[in-house]
């Protein structure tokens, strides 16, 4: 029981620390920070079972909340900014539009992290609370609400909170409507998703290998579905699996590829969350074992087929004795390469 308790905990971390991933690229590298209709429907339908609340979603550019439960006097502001300005720009939104006499409580929720420590007298002064919240008492005049500040990390100490019946509800209606909100938020900032791969019939790679015919057609059929993997890729992720295969400390055919992460990071200077955000999209898509190695300064780079054959190292190795471009191959889906 235990068990499976952990599995559908770590299946609900992996959908919400995914869509916080694209998120917060939206956000950190094309500077926006709003949050679409369908991400603040997916969370008003999270809050609603944890709760037993009915929250309804509101028209956009609402002012000050996304969310409202007018029966059980409840508000949410949905961001993706995690500063303190914004909260305080939130609050005061709130309050000029008298909300607290609707409200009694006001979630402030941040599809991220809290980037600062509970406010003091700035617009109140906050608690750290259970899960990790702040909750502050506010006084408008007469009227009294409730502030609460929770961020996605504050979420999952709740949710992993919840009794066993309760977990499994909302790891089903996580799994069942994830997809289709990252589907959304990353939409819009991609052309090409995924990216088509360039016409390929591998002749060179198969002739250097020396497959028969039978393997041939086998070896073809990985060969696309490694292409198709790397097709669902964005191209920032293409380009850090591209240069991790340059920054390889050390090789051992046990093992596979040991990337050197210091070296890799600065390489293409990144930021040591971004290079935590690529990892566990790479991990996720089956190029990267975390844990085969006891070290935290390197990853193992690696890729296995369906009969667990290890097919990226045969591709470097290929594209260096027959003077191919991997680089091309891997960023560029460039799969003539092997032609």
């Amino acid at each position: 029981m235990a068990f499976m308790r952990q599995k559908e905990l770590d299946d609900i971390m992996k959908g919400l620390s995914l869509l916080q991933y694209y998120i917060k690229f939206s956000s950190n590298k094309l500077d926006i920070h709003t949050t679409n209709k369908q991400c603040e429907s997916f969370f008003a339908g999270l809050f609603n079972l944890m709760y037993g609340y009915n929250l309804k979603t509101l028209k956009k550019n609402y002012p000050a909340i996304d969310l409202k439960d007018k029966v059980n006097k409840f508000a949410v502001q949905i961001t993706s900014n995690g500063l303190k300005d914004k909260l305080k720009y939130t609050v005061n939104k709130f309050e000029k539009k008298a909300f607290y006499k609707d409200f009694d409580t006001l979630l402030h929720f941040i599809i991220g992290e809290k980037c600062f420590t509970p406010p003091i007298k700035n617009p109140y002064t906050f608690k750290r609370g259970e899960f990790d919240v702040f909750v502050a008492d506010a006084v408008v005049n007469s009227d009294k609400y409730q502030i609460v500040v929770q961020d996605l990390y504050g979420l999952i100490l709740e949710i992993d909170a919840l009794d066993d019946e309760k977990l499994s509800e909302v790891r089903k209606y996580i799994n069942k409507n994830i997809n289709q909100v990252i589907e959304a938020v990353r939409q819009p900032l991609y052309d090409h998703v995924p990216e088509t791969v360039h016409p390929y019939k591998a002749t060179a790679y198969f002739y250097h290998f020396k497959f028969d015919k039978k393997e041939q057609q086998d070896v073809k059929v990985q060969l696309d579905k490694l292409a198709d993997v790397l097709a669902d890729l964005e191209d920032n992720t293409r380009r850090y699996l591209y240069f991790a295969t340059t920054c390889l400390r050390s090789h051992s055919s046990g093992l596979g590829l040991i990337v050197s992460e210091p070296t890799l990071r600065k390489k293409l200077n990144l930021t040591k969350e971004q290079v935590r955000e690529e990892i566990e999209i790479l991990e996720r898509s089956g190029f990267i074992s975390i844990d085969t190695i006891n070290d935290d300064m390197a990853f193992v780079l690696n890729y296995y087929d369906e009969d667990g054959n290890e097919m990226l190292q045969d591709l470097i190795k290929f594209c260096q004795k027959q003077d191919r471009s991997l680089e091309d191959l891997i960023i560029d889906l460039d799969f003539s390469q092997l032609d």
